[in-house]
């Protein structure tokens, strides 16, 4: 998760129009998310929370981890 966060700050100093469409992203991302984890565990799709639980800045945040260490 670390190498991830440090990629989405390189590509948020790179192009920082995007940083209008980080809601967007992140919705998007959560979306692929959930299928991708409904397709590896066989849950139901509803049994995930429909939007991600948590703010884009708790994301890149390198001190939250939302399950734990």
């Amino acid at each position: 998760m670390k190498e991830q966060r440090k990629q989405i700050e390189r590509l948020l100093m790179d192009s920082p129009g995007l940083k209008s469409k980080l809601n967007e992203m992140l919705s998007v991302a959560y979306q692929r998310a959930v299928e991708d984890a409904h397709d590896e565990t066989n849950l139901p799709v509803n049994s995930f929370p429909k939007q991600c639980p948590w703010s884009f800045q708790q994301t890149v945040d390198k001190n939250f981890w939302p399950f734990g260490s």
